[in-house]
C-alpha cells in the first residue's frame, strides 16, 4: 500500500476535502447548540407528534399511490422488453434521453397522483404537509440549519460503512446518477438534466412521498420514534445502493426529525435538495481528482 505525498493531492481533491470539513465542522456547532436546548423542547416534541399524527393521509392513499407508479413502472419495463425482443437497438443518445423521459414521467405522475389525492380529502397544501401556514424564507433557513446538523452523522456512519465493506471485500461502486453526472462523454443537456432531476425533482418527490405521508400514516399506528425508523430504513431500501444504505438512514432520520420538529414539508425539501447538490459537487471534484 502506497502513501499519497502533498504534490498527488490535486486542486479538486482539496476542494472536495475542504468542503466535508468546513461542513462537518459547521454541522458539530449546530448539533452542540440544538442538544444544549433540548430539555426546553421536550414538552413541545409532544405536540409536534400530535399535529403530525392530524395529517389527513390513509392507508388506502398510499396504495393508491404504489399501485399507480407500480403500474407506470411496469408498462416501462414491458416496453423495455418488447423492444429488446423486438430486436430494437437504441443509440447512446437515445437512451440517454429515455432515462430522463421515463424518471421526469414517474415523478410527474407521483406529485399528479397525490395532488388528486389531496384535492380528494379537500384539505389545502399546508393542512396536508404542514403543521402551520407555509413559509418559504422560513422554511429554507431552518432547513439550511438542520441539513448542517444532519452531516456530522452522515460523514461518520459513511466511514463506518465504507470500513465495514472493505473489511468484507465487498464492491464499493458509486450510484448511477453520479457516474452519469461525471461521465466525460456525456453530453451537457444529459448532465444538466441529472442535475435537476437530483436536486429539484427528487428532493420534491421523494420528501412528500416519504415525510409528507408515509411518515404520518406510519405515527398514527406506531410511536414516533417507531415511525422515523420504519420510513427510513425503506427510504434507504428504495435507493438499492448498498454502499450508501446506513448514510442514507442517517440522513432520512434527519430529515424526518426536522420533518416533525418545524411542522413543514419544505424543511426536509430544503435539506434533501442542498444534500444532493453537495454530493454532486464533491463527487464530482473527487472524480476528476482520479482523472487528472
Amino acid at each position: 500500500m502506497t502513501s499519497l505525498s502533498p504534490d498527488d493531492v490535486t486542486i479538486p481533491a482539496f476542494l472536495a476535502g475542504l468542503c466535508v470539513m468546513v461542513l462537518f465542522i459547521a454541522g458539530l456547532t449546530v448539533d452542540c447548540i440544538i442538544l444544549s436546548g433540548l430539555k426546553k423542547h421536550r414538552e413541545a416534541w409532544a405536540d409536534k407528534c400530535a399535529h403530525l399524527r392530524k395529517r389527513p393521509w390513509i392507508w388506502t392513499d398510499a396504495v393508491h399511490l404504489l399501485l399507480v407508479l407500480g403500474t407506470v413502472f411496469a408498462a416501462m419495463v414491458l416496453a423495455a422488453q418488447i423492444m429488446e425482443q423486438c430486436g430494437i437497438i437504441l443509440s447512446v443518445h437515445t437512451e440517454r434521453l429515455l432515462l430522463l423521459g421515463e424518471t421526469l414521467l414517474m415523478q410527474g405522475v407521483a406529485i399528479t397522483t397525490v395532488e388528486y389525492l389531496r384535492r380528494r380529502h379537500r384539505q389545502s397544501p399546508a393542512a396536508c404537509f404542514a403543521s402551520a401556514p407555509l413559509s418559504w424564507k422560513s422554511d429554507i433557513k431552518q432547513g439550511l440549519v438542520f441539513y448542517l446538523a444532519v452531516i456530522p452523522p452522515v460523514v461518520l456512519s459513511a466511514f463506518l460503512a465504507k470500513v465495514v465493506l472493505q473489511y468484507f471485500d465487498l464492491p464499493i461502486e458509486s450510484q448511477g446518477i453520479l457516474v452519469g453526472f461525471a461521465d466525460p462523454t456525456a453530453p451537457f443537456w444529459f448532465r444538466g438534466g441529472l442535475v435537476g432531476l437530483a436536486i429539484i425533482l427528487a428532493p420534491l418527490v421523494e420528501e412528500i412521498a416519504f415525510r409528507g405521508i408515509a411518515l404520518p400514516l406510519v405515527a398514527k399506528h406506531a410511536s414516533p420514534a417507531t415511525a422515523v425508523i420504519v420510513v427510513s430504513i425503506l427510504f434507504a431500501l428504495v435507493h438499492a445502493h448498498l454502499p450508501a444504505m446506513v448514510p442514507l438512514f442517517v440522513v432520512a432520520v434527519g430529515f424526518a426529525l426536522a420533518y416533525i420538529h418545524s411542522g413543514s414539508i419544505l424543511v426536509p425539501i430544503t435539506m434533501h435538495a442542498i444534500f444532493n447538490s453537495v454530493n454532486l459537487l464533491v463527487f464530482y471534484l473527487s472524480y476528476d481528482m482520479t482523472q487528472l
